[in-house]
């Protein structure tokens, strides 16, 4: 069945790479990433929603099957220069629930999808700064293997 026209489909915006060189190291299971894992982003669209790819090039061992990584966020400048709370090993805040990546029971690269997810917003062009938490049993990245988060803006409008 063809789409008609003026239904509502999805629209994707560009991707962008949210990893530091700081992503080059691990994150041990139970463990909240930093804020300096991850830069800042920008939703410059306005877009209500996002899509996100986490991308894992080793583990220290195969993850069980269906164990996750959570994603948070935390709105930056939500009153003048002022943010939310920072999450992180040091702090108990918990931010933003988006949603769980599940990991595949496999020792390999993982390329893991998230969304489209409604993204919270306080003022047009909110900054975020998000977080993972690895709930699997094993390390994400090993050696010189890393992990890297890319964010896309999502929208939807009529089809042509």
């Amino acid at each position: 069945m063809a789409i008609g026209t003026n239904a509502a489909i999805y629209f994707y915006g560009t991707e962008t790479d949210l990893s530091t060189t700081a992503t080059t190291t691990t994150l041990a299971t139970t463990v909240t990433s930093d804020a300096s894992d991850l830069d800042e982003w920008t939703n410059t669209d306005d877009a209500p929603l996002a899509s996100f790819l986490l991308e894992v090039d080793d583990w220290s061992a195969a993850p069980g099957d269906g164990e996750t990584i959570d994603l948070y966020c935390t709105l930056v400048s939500v009153n003048s220069t002022n943010d939310e709370p920072v999450m992180g090993s040091s702090s108990d805040y918990t931010g933003h629930y988006l949603g769980s990546f599940v990991a595949d029971d496999a020792d390999a690269a993982q390329y893991l999808g998230l969304g489209p997810v409604r993204l919270p917003s306080l003022a047009s062009q909110q900054e975020y700064q998000f977080y993972v938490i690895n709930n699997t049993a094993v390390t994400m990245g090993t050696g010189d293997n890393e992990w890297r988060l890319k964010v896309t803006p999502v929208t939807a409008g009529p089809h042509a």
